[in-house]
């Protein structure tokens, strides 16, 4: 198995990717669904699912059963998780990662407390493989909670395949997860669909001799979707449509490019464009508002 295959996982961690061009809505001023009911509750969604994931899989790399690392590459590692394998020397191999009851600031540059755990099928980037992520009750990412619902469909995982473009591609499956803000108000992923993730390593170094886990930090993510649908906090089903592919860097908490579409059930529409965070200044357009990225 190439180290690429393993390890471009990790750039999952890392970055999301953009196109060269965003697109031109053709009605940017309708303003007819307000930024706290459609932007605020879909960028919290999307922000603590990436970053979970996120985290938890630059944690797993601790574990020599799951990479082709050794233990003198993977030292750029904080005091937390603690991590605890709860069936050692085989698969499917479920693992333990508890920050804590106080705030532990992350490899990720996340505020992290609680547990999660995850079900790995196979090492990271064996084809075919899959990682099941469980948030538990007390866990929370930046303020904000997240959990599984209690319902039969819900689901939060990645499944690995090949692409002939680029490196490592994933499939997304994410249903019935709920986050809560810091004010105590609740969104939910309900469904979504035809999502991917595939990685890029632009500057083609995740291979040289000597290279290690910081080659895959410049990778990047390329993530799109064809539909999804969330809950907001007043429980109103909104759909949501990717105009162009969103842009994650590692050190930026907030996208750098990428356009999103979000329809309500009365087809009003919101249009949000990231490309104005570009530089991380922490400012999204939001139809013709300009608001900050929290």
């Amino acid at each position: 198995m190439k180290r690429t295959k393993n390890l471009t996982i990790l750039s999952l961690l890392a970055f999301v990717v953009f196109s060269c061009t965003e697109p031109q809505f053709t009605d940017v001023n309708n303003h007819e669904i307000a930024v706290e009911d459609g932007y605020e509750d879909f960028n919290q969604l999307m922000l603590t699912a990436k970053g979970i994931v996120q985290e938890v899989l630059i944690a797993a790399y601790q574990n020599p059963e799951l990479s082709d690392f050794d233990d003198s590459e993977v030292t750029n590692r904080t005091d937390c998780p603690t991590e605890t394998d709860l069936n050692p020397n085989s698969f499917p191999k479920t693992l333990r990662y508890d920050y804590g009851d106080e705030t532990c600031h992350s490899d990720g540059q996340s505020d992290m407390t609680g547990v999660v755990e995850i079900t790995v099928s196979d090492k990271l980037g064996t084809p075919g493989m899959t990682i099941i992520v469980n948030p538990l009750d007390n866990f929370s990412k930046d303020g904000h909670s997240a959990n599984l619902k209690d319902l039969p469909n819900a689901i939060f995982m990645a499944t690995f395949k090949d692409d002939t473009n680029l490196a490592d591609v994933y499939d997304l499956h994410i249903s019935g997860l709920e986050v809560i803000n810091d004010h105590g108000k609740a969104a939910t992923l309900k469904h979504l669909e035809g999502a991917t993730i595939g990685f890029d390593d632009v500057n083609k170094d995740n291979d040289e001799p000597g290279s290690g886990v910081a080659a895959y930090l410049d990778d990047r993510a390329i993530i799109n979707f064809d539909h999804m649908q969330f809950l907001n906090h007043k429980n109103e089903l909104l759909n949501v449509i990717v105009r162009n592919h969103i842009s994650f860097d590692f050190l930026c908490k907030c996208p750098l490019a990428g356009s999103v579409e979000i329809e309500d059930q009365h087809k009003k529409i919101q249009y949000i464009n990231y490309a104005s965070n570009l530089g991380c200044s922490g400012k999204i357009l939001v139809d013709t508002e300009e608001v900050g990225c929290h």
